[in-house]
C-alpha cells in the first residue's frame, strides 16, 4: 500500500505514506502508544500500535450485531499521499453511507483532523 517517493531534495530519503508523526498523534489521542523497531537500513521496520480495549464495544461472538451498529454512519478521515488510493477508498466509504474527508499529505490530514 505504501511506496517510497522520490526525494524532494538531493541526498535525502523521502518518507512513506502519511508518516509516523500523524500515526503517533492519532493513536495517542485514543489513549494508545506507537513504537517502531528496525535492525538497520534495508532490514525493514516493525511498527507496533497498542490501543486500549473498550469492553463496552466488544461484540459477543454468539450475538449478531444489531442493524443500528452495522449501519451507523461515521465521519472518516482518509489520509494517503497516493491520491488514487485515497480517492478509491473515500469513494467506497461514501457508497457505504459514511461522510468522508480526504487528505493527500500529512500536514493537511493533521489540519483536517483538528477541525473535525
Amino acid at each position: 500500500m505504501f511506496y517510497q517517493g522520490e526525494p524532494k531534495t538531493g541526498g535525502g530519503v523521502s518518507g512513506l505514506g502519511i508518516g509516523l508523526a500523524v500515526v503517533r498523534d492519532f493513536v495517542s489521542r485514543h489513549g494508545g502508544a506507537v513504537s517502531a523497531y528496525s535492525d538497520g537500513p534495508g532490514r525493514g521496520t516493525r511498527i507496533t500500535i497498542e490501543l486500549p480495549i473498550n469492553p463496552d464495544a466488544a461484540i459477543d461472538a454468539d450475538k449478531q450485531p444489531t442493524s443500528s451498529v452495522a449501519t451507523r454512519r461515521a465521519l472518516i478521515l482518509v489520509a494517503d499521499d497516493n491520491m488514487d488510493a485515497a480517492d478509491a477508498l473515500s469513494e467506497v466509504l461514501r457508497i457505504e453511507g459514511h461522510e468522508v474527508i480526504t487528505a493527500y499529505d500529512g500536514q493537511s490530514a493533521r489540519e483536517m483532523a483538528g477541525r473535525a
